[in-house]
């Protein structure tokens, strides 16, 4: 049986949870660098290297063109004979003697004649047709591949350069780090606080690292029911009391990590680590020596805040999940729900 090709969509189906379009950090992947509008700098040093480099292949051809001048000049040189001859033996003299073709006996041959006309070294660099129309072909051809070259790294820089966003004070998705600095928090179920939010902006978990414990009421599991077996004297819900009649407590953690996991459960998030985070607040700033008068005392850290301003009534049932970041200013809030979703109750408690 063939092997199944692996395609686009196993790849959909394979990639993690942190990088599909529903989960991934669209905020962290921000590039909030700014800076301010600079004057590109100009072709100018550019086209004069272009041009210094251009004389420079210019004057390599001319010398290449000259030196061969004078090389072939020299070679042409070197050919016959000013006139013919030919060697006889002297019966008198005894010896070899040459006949020029003129007749006249010689000890040797004709001198060498230059038939090329013969050129000195100077003479070869004195301007001619081939030397100088070669010359203006290879700076032609030198320019243009130099300009299309430094063309392209004069455009990479200006490219470079205009990488970030100079609109400094533009819009961007806050990040979560500029949330949790910026604005202040509630918790999302049964605790209270002295800080008043006007608008909800997200939501965070939390783990009880460093948060204090609470004393929570015992509830009743099941309703108590008399002896007569029908009437009921206490109801599922309501409080334990002891013989006295008193409220019994337990102590527990502030932050109900259970409940945690079902409100990511409920808001679909999947069990992911990477994605179901719990923050520590002990690591989180609040506003360390009161700089920001917008928030609440002085408090090093959100986890001092939570320990001295969180409580949480004996009337209240169950514990927080997490923490609210909300807004403290006089905001406009849009509230988006279903029919029946109780939007009229918030706007009249707005009131």
């Amino acid at each position: 049986m063939a092997k199944k090709e692996y395609n686009n969509y196993d790849a959909i189906r394979d990639q993690p949870n942190t990088d599909s379009f529903r989960y991934r950090d669209i905020r962290g992947e921000q590039d909030l660098k700014r800076s301010k509008r600079e004057r590109p700098p100009t072709f100018t040093p550019y086209l004069v290297g272009v041009i210094i480099l251009t004389v420079l292949v210019m004057l390599l051809t001319y010398s290449v063109v000259s030196l061969a001048r004078w090389g072939f000049a020299a070679l042409g040189s070197i050919s016959t004979s000013s006139q013919s001859y030919h060697w006889i033996y002297d019966a008198e003299a005894q010896r070899q003697v040459c006949i020029w073709e003129d007749g006249t006996r010689h000890t040797g041959p004709p001198p060498i004649a230059s038939s090329g006309g013969g050129m000195s070294f100077g003479q070869a660099f004195l301007p001619s047709v081939a030397s100088v129309l070669l010359t203006l072909v290879a700076g032609g051809i030198a320019f243009a591949l130099l300009y299309v070259k430094f063309k392209k790294l004069y455009d990479a820089q200006i490219a470079e350069k205009d990488v970030k966003n100079d609109h400094v004070e533009d819009v961007w998705l806050q990040t979560v780090d500029e949330m949790l600095d910026k604005y202040d928090f509630f918790p999302d179920k049964a605790g209270h606080m002295s800080i008043q939010p006007s608008s909800i902006i997200a939501h965070i978990g939390v783990t009880n690292k460093g948060i204090k414990d609470v004393q929570i009421p015992r509830r009743l599991k099941t309703d108590v029911v008399a002896e007569d077996g029908t009437t009921v004297e206490r109801y599922k819900g309501d409080y334990e009391l002891d013989a006295e009649g008193e409220k019994q407590f337990t102590s527990m953690p502030l932050f109900d990590e259970e409940f945690r996991e079902e409100l990511f459960t409920a808001s679909g998030v999947p069990k992911d680590k990477a994605l179901r985070r719990a923050f520590d607040l002990t690591r989180i700033k609040y506003n360390p020596g009161g700089k920001n008068r917008d928030k609440l005392g002085k408090y090093e850290t959100v986890a001092d805040l939570v320990n001295a301003d969180c409580e949480i009534p004996d009337y209240e049932v169950g514990r927080p999940g997490g923490l609210y970041i909300v807004d403290t200013a006089p905001v406009n809030t849009m509230v988006l729900a279903i029919t029946r979703a109780g939007k009229g109750n918030l706007t009249r408690a707005a009131r």
